[in-house]
């Protein structure tokens, strides 16, 4: 069997950026550190578990397969889609945000 692979799409890529400059200018260094810490955790859990979070409930053919994966102690999801050799991490948002429409533009 092939080893999987992670993949950040740019939105995810953006999000995490965003979300730790975030932390770090109101939490300060090492909250920004715990958070990174938590998603390098996180997406190692998703190599080894591809089904570890829950189907997110959509009509939106563009979003089969999508599912969600609430951070730990942290209000933060990572949206992924899992497949054979490849986890497709498509975001990572805050609870806060308005989650449906922000999904609509993967």
């Amino acid at each position: 069997m092939r080893k999987r692979t992670l993949v950040r799409h740019a939105a995810a890529q953006r999000d995490m950026a965003e979300a730790t400059a975030f932390v770090r200018d109101h939490c300060g260094a090492d909250a920004a550190n715990l958070f990174v810490d938590t998603l390098d955790l996180t997406f190692a859990k998703l190599l080894r578990l591809p089904l570890l979070g829950r189907p997110w409930p959509t009509q939106n053919p563009n979003l089969a397969g999508l599912r969600r994966l609430v951070l730990p102690e942290l209000p933060f999801s990572v949206f992924y889609r899992p497949a054979d050799i490849v986890i497709e991490v498509v975001r990572v948002l805050h609870h806060a945000r308005h989650i449906p429409p922000l999904l609509e533009e993967i």
